[in-house]
């Protein structure tokens, strides 16, 4: 796996002790590559910024081996309230679905925006047929069979996710689409076709 030098831009109070300690040898490893590439840590909205409720956490914290992508599946129009849209799946997922939380980690609006949903350390949900336990999930908002992703949503996409490798260890091999691990159209074929240029991206 190519070496990536990670640079803090979000505030030290948006992570725990314990995370920061795992990103300070990430930074300092990664120097020693003479080929690595600098990322910048991406800017993260979590759930009280965005208007919802953190999970609850009452589970043994899953550990992280893979990262898989997916889109939210519906085509979504750029007019629209990100913060509200959560909120809906928020409530959607826990009182329909009777999910803990939203079934992603990570959602990217079409603007670039991230933002945190379920806490990483809970394994994510799906209404497919595959185990997301050890996965971290990330979804992009829209319909990707339908919609072109916007170049913001792609930088952020790319970035969050060797971002997150970088942090979890986790080898582009292992660096997943839903439709990777199962029958399904999601992410859509044109992010898909977008992954299929990506050196990191090993499908």
């Amino acid at each position: 796996m190519m070496a990536y030098f990670i640079i803090m831009k979000q505030t030290l109070y948006h992570f725990t002790i314990f995370q920061f300690l795992i990103l300070i040898p990430l930074i300092f490893t990664s120097c020693s590559y003479q080929q690595g590439r600098v990322l910048t840590a991406p800017e993260i909205i979590y759930p009280v910024e965005w208007g919802g409720m953190d999970s609850v956490f009452s589970f043994e914290p899953q550990k992280i081996e893979a990262i898989t992508i997916h889109h939210s599946g519906v085509v979504f129009d750029d007019s629209k309230d990100v913060g509200k849209y959560l909120i809906n799946l928020q409530n959607w997922s826990r009182k329909e679905k009777k999910w803990v939380d939203i079934p992603y980690h990570y959602i990217i609006d079409r603007a670039g925006r991230i933002y945190q949903c379920r806490d990483p350390r809970m394994a994510g949900d799906t209404n497919t047929e595959y185990d997301p336990k050890g996965h971290l999930l990330i979804s992009v908002l829209g319909n990707y069979q339908e919609q072109v992703p916007t170049e913001q949503m792609l930088k952020s996409l790319e970035l969050l996710v060797l971002v997150k490798a970088a942090e979890y260890k986790v080898d582009f091999e292992k660096i997943y689409t839903h439709q990777d691990l199962v029958v399904t159209e999601c992410p859509g074929r044109n992010i898909v076709v977008w992954l299929k240029k990506q050196s990191w991206y090993k499908k």
